[in-house]
């Protein structure tokens, strides 16, 4: 009998889906992400985290809509910074 890990399979198919993602930029242009994409989007990433567990800790009454709504807004904001060009984009 052959078990299907379906956590693994999940892994492996977002996985494949980030490496082309990057792939293909760098395929067009020369370089995935500039060192400032790079920086803003680590910014964001860990600015989120760390406020999503502040608010998590809070007594503020809807702190789970909050929460919510900031990480959206954060992941928003991350996709707008890494969908610009590269500053040294080579194409």
């Amino acid at each position: 009998m052959v078990r299907i890990n379906h956590q693994h399979c999940y892994c492996n198919c977002f996985d494949r889906f980030r490496r082309n993602l990057i792939r293909r930029r760098e395929v067009e242009y020369g370089v995935a992400f500039d060192k400032a994409q790079w920086i803003w989007m680590g910014i964001l990433i860990i600015g989120s985290i760390i406020l999503d567990i502040w608010l998590g800790s809070t007594k503020i009454p809807l702190r789970i809509a909050m929460i919510v709504i900031q990480a959206v807004i954060a992941l928003i904001l991350t996709w707008l910074v890494g969908r610009r060009k590269p500053a040294n984009a080579t194409k």
